[in-house]
Parts: structure tokens; C-alpha cells; sequence
């Protein structure tokens, strides 16, 4: 029973591990490991693609015009 129990935790843990890597959700990750199956959760994780989330994309203001092309009217 311990080992099973033991198992379980650690394959929590690692799929947080994992959906953190992907730029998943680490608590959905946990929340479906708890409480359906740790292997689940991991297969879910192996099967979508990593979000991508790039530091210097430029940023949308509120009417979808982007920083770069504010500056570049401005230039004008």
C-alpha cells in the first residue's frame, strides 16, 4: 500500500514537473494526477504541444496595434 501511495506522489510530482517544462498548467496538472490517475495526467502532457511564450513579442495595445508600429508612425 505504501508503494502504491509513494507512486502515486511521485508521479504528481513529476508531471508538474513536466506541465511546467510545457508552460502548462502545474495546478491542473497536479489536480488530475490526484484525482484520476498520475498516468493520465502524463499522457495528456506527452500529447500536447509546449506553449510558447516569447519574452520579446511585441505587445498589443487596446485597438491591436502593435509597439513597433506606434514607433514607426511616430517616426514619421
Amino acid at each position: 500500500m505504501g508503494i502504491v501511495v509513494f507512486g502515486w506522489i511521485a508521479g504528481t510530482i513529476v508531471n508538474g514537473m513536466v506541465a511546467e517544462e510545457k508552460g502548462r498548467s502545474v495546478g491542473w496538472a497536479i489536480a488530475v494526477s490526484l484525482l484520476c490517475s498520475p498516468l493520465t495526467s502524463y499522457m495528456y502532457l506527452l500529447a500536447v504541444p509546449p506553449i510558447d511564450i516569447a519574452e520579446d513579442e511585441s505587445e498589443s495595445d487596446v485597438s491591436g496595434r502593435t509597439q513597433e508600429n506606434l514607433k514607426a508612425q511616430s517616426a514619421h
